[in-house]
């Protein structure tokens, strides 16, 4: 399926506007995603375009506000690694590092 993007409207460096009609070529998975879509929200192929690029549009912008906290819970850190103490008590963690060294 050829979609045909009419009108976009450019501005040519001599500030005259033109118009300009882009084709695109959807995959299998899409057009069937695309059928899918304007069946049951029974919507054009242009509604449905205009509806998904609103939405991720908000998306984005909703993904842009996150904070660094809300980024970083989402991140899957795993059990940990092998340090022997806390960050926040790295003396701690040096005595125990030289006395295992100390001990073989």
């Amino acid at each position: 399926m050829y979609l045909s993007i009419l009108p976009q409207q450019m501005l040519r460096e001599d500030d005259d506007i033109v118009s300009v009609c882009e084709n695109r070529r959807l995959d299998e998975e899409a057009e069937k995603a695309l059928e899918q879509i304007m069946r049951s929200a029974g919507l054009t192929i242009s509604g449905a375009f205009k509806r998904g690029l609103c939405l991720l549009r908000d998306d984005l912008v909703q993904k842009a506000q996150r904070t660094r906290y809300e980024i970083y819970a989402e991140l899957d850190l795993g059990p940990g690694g092998y340090a022997t103490a806390p960050s926040t008590d790295t003396r701690r963690g040096v005595r125990a590092a030289i006395k295992r060294k100390l001990e073989r």
